[in-house]
């Protein structure tokens, strides 16, 4: 997704193109996508204005954003006028019942077109659900005793096979303190290697129970 340049945009694309609305609805990773405006932007007589469209019982419903988006503790706002596009780290709904799996954003201002100050009129964002990502780490074959796992760029797991650690939001560096340090350390290490952008492979060996083992770590391509 790229920054958008727009004079008033809003979901009047999305409802004129229906066949792009039906592709969407049709994605069951999308969750929501939505657009927030700075204030007086969209209408000089309207403060605020956000419109996004939600998946609530596997379609996706046209809301709207009630609170002041513009305060500075709603981060995903004041961060992407700040920051520019970016991806935002996994979060879980507060609604479980609506959707019990981890959630990333991707976030991107807007501009005028003609504006050469470059002025945001404001922030569009979709949230994306992270299950497939975590369906096609599941099925890589690494053999009867080995399996993936995933994390994001700050270290909270996405998909382990003990699903405990996704559930509490547990952190891959909070492991080091919950476990003995010089086993734990070395993978800490490696994934923090990761995390940089640097291909990691390694063989590691467990002081304990003397077993060996492969790790072989990637970062995920991050573009929009």
């Amino acid at each position: 997704m790229k920054a958008l340049r727009s004079k008033a945009f809003s979901f009047n694309w999305l409802r004129k193109y229906h066949s792009k609305y039906r592709r969407a609805e049709k994605k069951p990773q999308l969750l929501d996508v939505g657009v927030a405006y700075e204030p007086f932007a969209y209408d000089p007589n309207v403060r605020l204005y956000a419109p996004y469209y939600a998946r609530l019982k596997n379609e996706l419903q046209s809301l709207e954003v009630t609170y002041n988006y513009t305060r500075p503790k709603y981060a995903w706002y004041r961060n992407t006028l700040s920051k520019g596009a970016h991806w935002g780290e996994p979060y879980f709904w507060q609604d479980s019942t609506l959707f019990s799996q981890p959630a990333v954003g991707y976030f991107t201002p807007f501009y005028s077109q003609g504006d050469r100050k470059q002025r945001p009129r404001g922030i569009v964002y979709a949230d994306y659900s992270v299950e497939t990502i975590a369906d096609i780490v599941k099925s890589l074959n690494l053999g009867r005793t080995g399996y993936g796992f995933l994390v994001s760029r700050t270290g909270n797991f996405l998909y382990h096979p003990n699903e405990g650690y996704v559930k509490s939001k547990a952190n891959i560096f909070d492991l080091v303190y919950d476990r003995n340090e010089s086993q734990v350390r070395p993978l800490v290490d490696l994934v923090a290697r990761a995390l940089r952008g640097e291909p990691v492979e390694a063989d590691l060996s467990d002081d304990i129970t003397g077993q060996n083992s492969w790790v072989f770590l990637r970062q995920v391509n991050q573009n929009g």
